[in-house]
């Protein structure tokens, strides 16, 4: 089985480079990875929240022991309503960008998706779903 603690290491690295790249005032809360970016004020700020989920994983026959293994990459982009619904899709797109047009190491990115947004305790949400397939040492 894969042990994926290093391919969410990785990912969520890059997703903290690209988002200070890209995003630089949108704060970056880690769920499961590296450690998140800068406090923030949480009833003002935009943030995102990182979470991956290891979604299955399976002998790959490629010469050597590798574990071929399929990953969710759920990012949830919170902006207060008074900002309305085109900060949290500004968001959105440059997440979608970071992973689309951004190579990574041993990462195949797949489909990325991202729901409309609601309104939710005060939040614009959105939710940006990227799917990735990773190879590992078994």
């Amino acid at each position: 089985m894969a042990d994926f603690r290093s391919t969410n290491e990785m990912l969520g690295q890059h997703f903290i480079v690209q988002m200070q790249e890209r995003e630089p005032e949108v704060r970056v809360v880690m769920q499961n990875g590296p450690r998140s970016t800068a406090a923030f004020d949480g009833a003002r700020d935009e943030w995102v929240r990182y979470n991956f989920f290891p979604i299955e994983d399976r002998t790959a026959a490629i010469g050597r022991g590798l574990f071929r293994g399929l990953a969710l990459v759920d990012i949830q982009v919170f902006t207060p309503l008074g900002r309305g619904t085109g900060a949290s899709q500004r968001i959105s797109r440059s997440i979608q960008r970071a992973f689309r047009d951004e190579p990574i190491a041993g990462v195949v990115v797949g489909p990325i998706s991202w729901g409309a947004t609601g309104e939710t305790d005060g939040w614009y949400q959105t939710q940006v779903r990227v799917r990735v397939t990773v190879d590992e040492p078994a």
